[in-house]
């Protein structure tokens, strides 16, 4: 299966909005790249499809084992809040739907059950060190999260705390603009998952600009220039924050046993790919 013909399939699964599809596809390629030396005679697909790969297992986190979200939250966050499926579609929502058959006290505690996986994440984001609780620790994922309660409080944070952290914080300042939209992102799924941000703001990834306490408020929708761009490939909105490895994720106990993705003409077919 060439690679084209694999991004393509991709496409028509997140067009169909088919999540149970996603994970049926993210298993076989997952297998199939078991079977192959694709890691080290075509590096570059290998890099793209392991990130495809993982697109898929986000899409697919309404209906993916308890195991995938963990592995999504503990250990490839900051990639999962860069994926947007086009409609809103990103990891907000995708977690929103996991719990909607609860009640929103029901949802509710589920989602509080994930934060224990967020805060286990050691993904490095800045390079400057946090001081929290007189000591430095390093710019990890888990770090920050402490470093925002620490510095907004531990009584639950709001928009306007949060809008407040971002613009006002010298650390959260000092990171590239790229990585600042990151830590706003994930202060606000930390904050989601709490049960602290207001419906209207939920689905947010990302957003043009910074915006004042006092500002705080209205909708927080992506400009033109700082929203994906719809003809960019998922594995292009991707961004250096850390690697991608499913290789250590186990694929759910409900693997799919329709057959494999030929993966074998992959490396021949990559350089025509190329140069169409």
């Amino acid at each position: 299966m060439k690679l084209s013909e694999i991004r393509t399939e991709i496409e028509g699964i997140l067009d169909r909005n088919r999540p149970y599809e996603a994970l049926e596809f993210a298993q076989k390629l997952e297998r199939s790249m078991s079977q192959t030396d694709i890691q080290s005679s075509a590096p570059e697909a290998y890099q793209e499809i392991t990130q495809l790969i993982f697109a898929l297992y986000v899409f697919a986190v309404p209906i993916a084992s308890e195991e995938v979200v963990e592995r999504v939250l503990r250990l490839n966050v900051l990639e999962a809040l860069q994926l947007d499926f086009d409609y809103g579609r990103h990891l907000f929502e995708r977690l929103n739907l996991r719990y909607n058959m609860y009640t929103e006290e029901g949802k509710q505690e589920h989602l509080s059950q994930l934060i224990p996986y967020l805060k286990q994440n050691e993904q490095n984001l800045g390079d400057e060190p946090l001081p929290i609780a007189d000591e430095q620790r390093p710019p990890l994922v888990k770090n920050w999260l402490d470093y925002y309660d620490q510095e907004a409080g531990l009584e639950g944070h709001s928009a306007f705390d949060r809008a407040d952290f971002i613009s006002s914080d010298p650390l959260a300042q000092s990171l590239p603009k790229h990585e600042r939209h990151l830590l706003r992102s994930l202060c606000k799924l930390y904050d989601f998952l709490q049960g602290e941000v207001e419906e209207q703001h939920i689905y947010e990834v990302s957003e043009a600009h910074e915006p004042s306490p006092a500002d705080a408020e209205p909708s927080d929708v992506p400009s033109a220039e700082e929203a994906p761009d719809e003809t960019d490939s998922l594995a292009d909105q991707m961004t250096d924050t850390g690697t991608v490895d499913l290789q250590n994720m186990p694929s759910p106990q409900e693997k799919s046993a329709k057959g494999t993705v030929d993966l074998r003409e992959l490396t021949k077919n990559k350089a025509s790919d190329t140069e169409r």
